[in-house]
Parts: C-alpha cells; sequence; structure tokens
C-alpha cells in the first residue's frame, strides 16, 4: 500500500517534471514581454498627448506698389489629454533658412518676399523657437477643450516682386513647457498673391507762359513730364485723357496738342490703344510731355487753364 501511495504522489519521471518547468518558463516570459509592450505603448502614448489644428496666414492680395504693409492673421489650435503646460514653437522659413527675414519664394522665377509672424499685434516680437531673439508662445493647463493661439503676420511695404502667387509652409512644435519634450508638430500655411499694379506717381505741368494771339509762330514753350511705376514684368500702355483745350473760365477756348517728341510729330493719345507698350523692371519711369498752341486764335486777354489724366493701363 505504501509503494502504491508512492506511485501517485510522482507519476511523471525526471525528463518529464523538467519539461514542464520549460513550459512555465515560457508562459511566464511571454507574459513579462506582453508587459513590457504594454509599458512601452503606454510611454509613448504619452508623448503623443497633444494635437495641432492651424488656420493660414493668408494675405489676400499684396500691391507691390503700396506703402502699406499688409498684414494678416491666422491661428494655431491645441488640445491636450491629460492636461499639460505648453510651449508652442514656429520654425524658421524654408525658403530663407532663418527667422529674420522669412521669405515667400515665387513658384517658378527666383522673385522673394519678405514677411513674418508674430506674437501680437503690434509685430515687435518675432514668433520662432526662442533662438535668434524670437520668443515661444507659453499656456499653462491645456487640455481636450484646447486652446487657440493667434499668428501675427506681416508683409512689409513696397517690395517690388513679379505677380504671381507666394506661399510657404511653417512647422509649428508643441514642447511639454520648458523641455525639450515634443508632444506634437503640425504646420502653418502662409500664402499670399502679388498682384498687377502700376501707379503715376508725380507730375509736372506744360506751362505755355504767354500766349500772343497775334504771333504766327506757334507757341512750343510748353514741356512737362510724368512719372509713373509698375510691377516687375507688368505689361502697360500709356495714353493722356481730355480734350486739348484750355479754358478761362468764361467759355473762351484755346486748342493745343501734346506730344511725345521734342519736335512735336508724334501724338500722345488720348485713349488707347496706347502709342507705347512695354514691360516696366520695376523702377520709376519718366515720360516727356511736349505741348504746342498754333499760331492765330484770336481769344481774350485771361489765364487759360486745362487738366488733362495721364492714364497707366495694364
Amino acid at each position: 500500500m505504501a509503494e502504491l501511495a508512492a506511485s501517485k504522489v510522482l507519476p511523471f519521471s525526471k525528463g518529464e517534471t523538467e519539461g514542464i518547468k520549460g513550459d512555465f518558463g515560457m508562459r511566464f516570459f511571454k507574459v513579462m514581454a506582453l508587459i513590457g509592450f504594454f509599458c512601452l505603448f503606454t510611454a509613448g502614448s504619452a508623448f503623443s498627448a497633444c494635437t495641432i489644428s492651424t488656420t493660414s496666414v493668408n494675405f489676400a492680395n499684396y500691391d507691390p506698389l503700396s506703402a502699406i504693409a499688409n498684414d494678416a492673421t491666422g491661428a494655431i489650435t491645441v488640445t491636450c489629454n491629460p492636461i499639460e503646460d505648453i510651449d508652442v514653437a514656429i520654425g524658421a522659413s524654408p525658403t530663407s533658412g532663418g527667422f529674420t527675414p522669412r521669405q515667400l519664394k515665387h513658384p517658378a522665377l527666383p522673385d522673394l518676399l519678405n514677411y513674418n509672424v508674430f506674437t501680437n499685434n503690434g509685430r515687435a516680437q518675432i514668433w520662432g523657437d526662442g533662438t535668434g531673439g524670437t520668443n515661444v508662445m507659453t499656456r499653462n493647463n491645456v487640455g481636450a477643450g484646447g486652446y487657440t493661439f493667434t499668428a501675427y503676420g506681416r508683409i512689409p511695404a513696397l517690395q517690388n516682386v513679379t505677380s504671381g502667387v507666394y506661399t510657404e509652409s511653417l512647422v509649428v512644435t508643441v514642447y511639454r513647457k520648458n523641455t525639450a519634450v515634443v508632444l506634437a508638430t503640425g504646420s502653418l500655411t502662409i500664402t499670399t498673391t502679388v498682384i498687377a499694379s502700376c501707379s503715376v506717381t508725380g507730375t509736372t505741368a506744360v506751362a505755355f507762359g504767354v500766349y500772343d494771339p497775334l504771333d504766327v509762330v506757334d507757341n512750343t514753350a510748353g514741356a512737362g513730364n510724368f512719372t509713373f511705376a509698375c510691377g516687375i514684368s507688368t505689361v502697360y500702355q500709356l495714353h493722356i485723357a481730355g480734350v486739348r483745350q484750355m479754358n478761362d473760365g468764361l467759355g473762351n477756348l484755346i486748342n493745343y496738342g501734346l506730344y511725345t517728341d521734342a519736335g512735336r510729330t508724334t501724338v500722345w493719345p488720348s485713349s488707347t490703344p496706347s502709342t507705347e507698350t512695354g514691360v516696366t523692371a520695376g523702377a520709376p519711369v519718366t515720360r516727356d510731355v511736349f505741348g504746342k498752341i498754333t499760331a492765330g486764335q484770336d481769344v481774350p486777354i485771361g489765364a487759360y487753364l486745362s487738366t488733362v489724366t495721364v492714364t497707366v493701363t495694364y
């Protein structure tokens, strides 16, 4: 009976017993591996706790001849779960490689348009990554409800570049506050359309001085000019609109002509199509205006005046 009881206590051989131990060890390793994977997954999720959504800084139309800077705003919205204290950085310009200035590039030409993104409406502090005199934006307790930062953009005035759509994207990075731990990344699009533009920037009057109705020689003393500017590569036409008659205010008229040359042989057109069509290089252009009053116009003594309009069509 004692031997029979012993045989029940030890139903396996030594080799079989070691096999069971080995199987248990493998099961234990698998369990531990799963626990390790779960820990890694959980740790990875902590660094992805925030998300970024953006609204582009769209400057709409930019007039290269305007003396007023073009301002626009965009938005960066950050949400975090769990709640985080964060720093938000905006990266350097891919075009310029830096912050001062950031630059937009023409899609097909080498033309560059300076701009920047700032932390407030005063546009005095560049929003960057904290280097090179730039600042980051900070916010505490950002949770699932999110927080929206305003990005204040500005393109300085009087950058005479070729018309076209200029754009680039800036990298936005959310850090755990006062650390290098990245919680999220995104992009902020910057865009503007440079429009074709021309303007007349100055005129010099065509002053004939004294006209003697009894003189048999035409009065050709009058000579003036005008200056205009167009955006680079803008195609233009010129004409001077208006009736060629001076009036003394009492209904008396003196006829005159306006010419492109000192010999008074080529008349300035009073409407399109123009005798001059061109493409500017961006610098101001000056054109002469030569006047002539034909002799023999018997009019009363007085001061005669006429206003005509220099017109640039583009």
